[in-house]
C-alpha cells in the first residue's frame, strides 16, 4: 500500500506510472505490504484461480525473492516503473516479515517514482512451464495482449 499521496500519469516514454504529490524526505517509508489491501499468492494458489484474475496476476503480480510469493499491490502502486537508478530502495520490515520501499534521497512534487525490479523481483523461471499452462488453459497469449484488454477491464 502506498503511504505518500501520488497521481498516476501516462508518459510517451515511459508509460503509465506514478508520481509524488507531495515532497517525500529520504528515508521516508513509501511502500509497505498492507494485508487487508495488498494480497500474496503461491503459484498454486493461482493454478486455482479463475482464468482472467489468473492472467490479471501474470500480468501485475511480482514475485519477491525472499519469500517466494507472489504479491499483488493494491492500488495505483502496481504503475510503478522500473529505473536502473530508482528513487526508492527495496527493504524488508524483519518484524512483520514483509518487504517495503523506501526513498533513497529526497523525491520533489511531480517525479516519478521507480524502483529497481533486480533488488527484491525473482524472475518467474522456476515456474516458466507452470505459468505457460495456466495462460494456455485461461486462453491468453502474452504476445498478444491488446486483445485482451477488454476482458481484463472488469477486473480493475
Amino acid at each position: 500500500m502506498l503511504l505518500v499521496p501520488v497521481k498516476v500519469k501516462y508518459d510517451i516514454h515511459t508509460g503509465t506510472g506514478i508520481y509524488a504529490d507531495i515532497g517525500i524526505p529520504k528515508g521516508t517509508r513509501v511502500w509497505e505490504f498492507y494485508p487487508l489491501l495488498d494480497r500474496t499468492f503461491s503459484i498454486a494458489k493461482i493454478q486455482n484461480l479463475p482464468p482472467l484474475a489468473q492472467i490479471f496476476l501474470y500480468k501485475y503480480a511480482w514475485k519477491e525473492r525472499k519469500s517466494g510469493l507472489y504479491y499483488l499491490d493494491a492500488g495505483a502502486s502496481k504503475y510503478m516503473n522500473r529505473s536502473d537508478t530508482p528513487n526508492l530502495t527495496y527493504g524488508y520490515d524483519s518484524r512483520r516479515g514483509t518487504p517495503i520501499l523506501v526513498a533513497n534521497k529526497f523525491i520533489k512534487v511531480g517525479i516519478e517514482l521507480t524502483r529497481n525490479y533486480k533488488e527484491f523481483v525473482s524472475t518467474k523461471e522456476n515456474d516458466t512451464q507452470i505459468w505457460k499452462l495456466i495462460l494456455k488453459s485461461a486462453g491468453y497469449n502474452p504476445n498478444r495482449s491488446e486483445e485482451h484488454t477488454s476482458e481484463l477491464q472488469s477486473l480493475r
